[in-house]
């Protein structure tokens, strides 16, 4: 579990996030002295699918449920907890939010926008593109997993490839 007042005073505690693997302790600093500390109720939304994405966030206490609405209904497609990030399809493709995340039990995160990621840029080039990669790796993980989901649902009745085809 990260403790964001403890990541105030000791940045190598986000090393343990995957999308912050291999930052500089010079470039965790510089991203926790803009990150945002923000705070959800339960029940309540960071954001919803639709909204426009302009932050990634750090998930730091409770756990987050990850919806998709298609139709009047919602889905659940995961539960998220401390140390996992969410937000980044929406940061990094400048697209509307792909689903919505509501907490299911009180919530802190630490929130970095495109803004500080812009400041990032100017500060640090090269840390900057890690940090990209990382959450594009993050993007990555998570859309091979609906990929697996995807096939085993729709794999059976799909037409099998002969050989010599």
């Amino acid at each position: 579990m990260i403790h964001s007042d403890v990541v105030k005073r000791d940045p190598t505690v986000l090393r343990s996030v995957p999308a912050f693997g291999g930052l500089t302790l010079d470039t965790l600093g510089f991203l926790l002295d803009r990150a945002v500390q923000t705070s959800v109720a339960k029940g309540d939304y960071f954001f919803e699918q639709g909204d426009t994405g302009e932050a990634v966030y750090i998930l730091d206490t409770g756990r987050v449920a990850v919806e998709k609405k298609l139709g009047e209904h919602r889905y659940l497609l995961r539960i998220l907890e401390a140390g996992d990030c969410f937000g980044e399809i929406a940061l990094l493709s400048v697209t509307k939010r792909t689903a919505s995340i509501r907490a299911l039990e009180p919530c802190e995160a630490l929130r970095i926008t495109n803004r500080h990621l812009r400041d990032l840029y100017a500060h640090d080039l090269e840390q900057f593109t890690l940090l990209v990669m990382n959450l594009g790796r993050e993007v990555c993980r998570r859309f091979e997993e609906i990929d697996k989901r995807l096939f085993s649902f729709v794999g059976p009745t799909l037409q099998p490839i002969d050989k010599g085809d």
